[in-house]
């Protein structure tokens, strides 16, 4: 399920010279349209239900790691690096924050790709 994201987005080159070939008959390219968005579509539902995954997972971590007597190890109940190794804690979190939405960033490149995927076919 990880790779359709990835996938889906090389899949998108060849569709869109697909969809821009003129020779083509209007049922083909309107065929390749519904498979690429469908595409766009399942690869953003296997984005969030991985997302959704990933935050059960660490969520039962926590807890387990409770029980255990363990301290919480996620990047936002880490304390602050000590200054002078590397980037601080605030840095530190901020990245971590930000790598933990990146999913939205490949969810708008999905996007992107069907809505260039729909301009194509129109556009031939």
């Amino acid at each position: 399920m990880w790779q359709a994201p990835g996938l889906t987005i090389a899949a998108q080159a060849f569709l869109l010279v697909v969809l821009t070939d003129p020779d083509l008959p209007c049922v083909i390219r309107a065929a390749v349209l519904f498979a690429g968005l469908a595409a766009v579509v399942a690869a953003t539902a296997a984005l969030l239900r991985l997302r959704v995954r990933e935050l059960q997972f660490s969520e039962a971590f926590a807890r387990h790691s409770a029980s255990i007597g363990v301290r919480d190890v996620r990047p936002g109940s880490l304390p602050p690096a000590s200054p002078g190794k590397g980037l601080d804690g605030r840095a530190r979190r901020f990245a971590a924050r930000w790598l933990r939405q990146f999913y939205l960033i490949r969810i708008g490149a999905l996007i992107l790709f069907g809505i260039a995927d729909v301009i194509a076919y129109f556009a031939a």
